[in-house]
């Protein structure tokens, strides 16, 4: 069901994956229901009780999200990209960008996660690449040392 007057599309009792598998991107598994707005998509249980939340605009972090890591001590929003020297220098570029244009009041909470592609060399050819993300991102950044996407 889509709405254009508010911009909103709802999906009841979508089937996710039958069998469970690893893939390079999230998968989601049974039966669950989205809700979409232009900014961001919902993803709900059976039950009505979310399960994901995944910010679909290119302004990052959203001031929600921002707001959902400083009032509740329980719950942090963090990020994930990925990382590699198959990757385009605009995709590292653009990285190098978001993060360093991150607002700085983010920075006690909303930690960024970089993974590095699976067709990328080893660990030591990728920790140059790294550490300029790290230096210029003004969020807490970590690399995944063993997952490759």
């Amino acid at each position: 069901m889509y709405s254009p007057h508010h911009r909103l599309a709802v999906s009841v009792e979508i089937l996710g994956s039958a069998k469970i598998a690893k893939e390079s991107f999230p998968l989601r598994y049974g039966k669950y229901s989205l809700i979409r707005t232009a900014d961001h998509e919902f993803g709900f249980n059976l039950n009505g009780e979310i399960k994901f939340i995944r910010g679909l605009s290119p302004n990052w972090p959203h001031p929600a999200e921002q707001e959902i890591n400083s009032t509740f001590t329980n719950v942090e929003i963090t990020g994930n990209f990925l990382i590699g020297t198959t990757l385009s220098a605009e995709h590292h570029n653009a990285l190098l960008e978001l993060l360093g244009s991150a607002p700085e009041t983010a920075k006690a909470k909303g930690a960024i996660y970089l993974s590095p592609v699976k067709d990328s060399p080893k660990k030591r050819e990728l920790l140059p690449q790294f550490y300029e993300i790290k230096v210029r991102s003004r969020l807490s950044t970590y690399m995944y040392l063993i997952q490759r996407l």
